[in-house]
């Protein structure tokens, strides 16, 4: 683990308080300057593996290509996002150039039958702007509906889930909701899944967007919070409630 957050996650604590996470995985990021600031070096193991055509790979090459790959998938999002926020395709081009992004791969144990609450994910909306999700066979994801009720997002070959996250939200004045979702592993099997974290550039600034006028930061009542310090705060927040909750259990 890098001495900010990015490489192996072991057995990670759940965003919710009230359950213990049952997931570990492998954070990843851009092998930029800024990106590198932001969360630290990324940590390459040593390992090698055939792909798909039969060709040996290293897992640095494997991850930075489909790292590469979704980016573009989410960059052509976002211009359909700026359409429907009101501005040109394009308007989202220089601000999203250097993203603060993560991708993460994830494995969920099985849910043990123990009183203790335990949850693959406990209930949360992503901080970024949208979140591409690889999904293997096994289900369990699970999107919470305003009225409380609950859709499981069974997986299906050659597509992503993407949810949109809280930032995007932020822009668009709250007419669009960033997705309140769990994952529950009730299979009986391990589950893995590839998200990845979009995020826009570090000093773009999140706020209320009024169609092609510039942003007016009294729509939110508070000073612009830009991609960065957005972030901080949250993972701030995250880590002082998983500790909370470390002490608790010990």
């Amino acid at each position: 683990l890098s001495p900010v957050c990015l490489g192996s996650l072991r057995r990670a604590a759940s965003i919710n308080a009230e359950y213990m996470g049952l997931k570990e995985g492998y954070d990843l990021g851009f092998s930029t300057a800024s990106s590198a600031a932001f969360f630290g070096e990324n940590q390459w193991p040593d390992l090698e593996f055939r792909n798909c055509r039969g060709e040996m790979m290293s897992f640095r090459a494997a991850t930075e290509s489909y790292l590469t790959a979704v980016n573009a998938y989410c960059k052509r999002l976002m211009s359909v996002f700026a359409l429907g926020l009101g501005y040109d395709a394009n308007w989202f081009d220089d601000k999203v150039n250097d993203p603060l992004a993560t991708l993460r791969l994830l494995h969920y144990r099985p849910q043990s039958t123990k009183k203790r609450p335990e949850i693959g994910c406990a209930p949360h909306s992503d901080y970024g702007m949208c979140t591409a999700l690889l999904l293997g066979e096994v289900g369990g994801l699970e999107v919470l509906m305003p009225d409380g009720g609950v859709i499981p997002v069974e997986p299906l070959k050659g597509s992503y889930v993407t949810n949109l996250g809280d930032m995007l939200q932020t822009l668009s004045g709250k007419r669009w909701k960033s997705t309140i979702h769990r994952v529950v592993n009730t299979s009986g099997k391990d589950r893995y899944s590839i998200p990845y974290f979009f995020n826009p550039n570090a000093s773009f600034e999140v706020v209320r967007l009024r169609g092609r006028e510039k942003p007016d930061p009294t729509d939110v009542g508070e000073p612009p919070a830009t991609c960065e310090t957005m972030l901080n705060a949250r993972y701030y927040r995250s880590k002082i409630a998983n500790a909370t909750r470390s002490e608790e259990i010990t």
